[in-house]
């Protein structure tokens, strides 16, 4: 870090409660980055959220047909099965 720069954040305002101009500018512009970045972050939250929605919808789908086509080549295996020792 620049010896300069820390003489710059650490020199005391003309009166209390004021900021140096070139500070008082990087705070505003490190909060806007911050609201910024909260911002990202909920919008990011909200479509993964629906992704994981949409997924676990998608999922029990596949779950129905899969149990489905499980009975169906169950009951035709057993049929034939039967139907061969029938004979």
């Amino acid at each position: 870090m620049d010896v300069r720069n820390c003489q710059t954040l650490t020199a005391t305002p003309a009166e209390p409660g004021e900021l140096p101009g070139e500070l008082e500018s990087s705070v505003a512009t490190i909060t806007d980055l911050v609201g910024r970045v909260a911002q990202a972050e909920i919008r990011l939250t909200e479509r993964m959220e629906s992704g994981f929605r949409d997924l676990r919808d998608s999922q029990a789908a596949s779950e129905y047909k899969l149990n489905a086509l499980i009975e169906t080549v169950d009951r035709l295996v057993h049929r034939n099965g039967h139907d061969k020792s029938s004979s």
